[in-house]
């Protein structure tokens, strides 16, 4: 989850640790966290749903109760990526 200073570009950061590590779910969600932040749902749900494709577990359930998250939480595709549903398409 995002929570640090504002002043660093999260995404720039996290592109990196992406390209380091592609397989990893945790740059994705930290990602989709300042996405969101950022009230940019379509970026926020894709970097979300890969890490929920990585970690299927795990991801979903830190969603649901992530405060990054609550500007987009009422995007009916958030709620159907993280209560349950089809993924949209990676």
């Amino acid at each position: 989850m995002f929570t640090g200073r504002q002043d660093v570009c999260p995404t720039r950061i996290t592109a990196y640790a992406i390209a380091i590590k592609p397989d990893d779910p945790s740059p994705f969600y930290n990602k989709a966290c300042a996405h969101a932040l950022q009230s940019a749902v379509e970026p926020a749900l894709e970097n979300l749903e890969r890490a929920i494709h990585l970690s299927p577990d795990g991801y979903r359930e830190m969603a649901k109760t992530a405060p990054d998250f609550d500007p987009i939480r009422g995007e009916p595709q958030f709620r159907l990526l993280v209560h349950g549903g089809e993924a949209r398409s990676i």
